[in-house]
């Protein structure tokens, strides 16, 4: 009797461990691509600077690291694109050439240094702030295909 209880309960345990495994995941809508776009993206910011050469720019990231931010992309000597927190941008903007720092997307006639450069790196930045780039990295991720070497 007492191995058929612990059997019994065993197996009750088990199932319920199965299900409340199902439903915590079904309770999650995001799969573990989607938390891991969102989270590439998760305070992303563009940093506009008004520098003509690419040594201020330079000096620019330089400081911008210096103080807490993170850069991903320099793209002199008008852009960086990173993660800066809100408390920090406003202590970056007026420095080093730092014009603004945002985490929104932004319309490509609001910038005065406006070059190709400039124009691909606003347009990567808004398809990043906007969350188009982490759901294209979801839809991608989960397409099925042929292998693209050793054909």
């Amino acid at each position: 009797m007492a191995i058929k209880f612990r059997t019994l309960f065993i197996l009750f345990i088990f199932i319920l461990s199965i299900g409340l495994y199902s439903f915590s995941s079904a309770a999650s809508s995001k799969t573990g691509e989607e938390t891991l776009a969102d989270d590439l993206f998760e305070g992303y910011s563009l940093i506009m600077m008004n520098n003509t050469t690419i040594d201020a720019a330079n000096q620019a990231r330089d400081y911008v690291i210096s103080q807490g931010g993170r850069i991903a992309i320099l793209i002199p000597p008008h852009i960086m694109l990173g993660w800066v927190s809100k408390e920090l941008a406003a202590k970056l903007t007026g420095k080093y050439g730092i014009e603004y720092i945002t985490n929104e997307p932004i319309s490509t006639n609001q910038l005065n240094n406006l070059d190709e450069q400039t124009s691909a790196a606003v347009n990567f930045f808004n398809a990043a702030s906007s969350g188009i780039l982490s759901a294209e990295m979801v839809a991608a991720s989960s397409s099925q295909g042929e292998p693209l070497i050793n054909r």
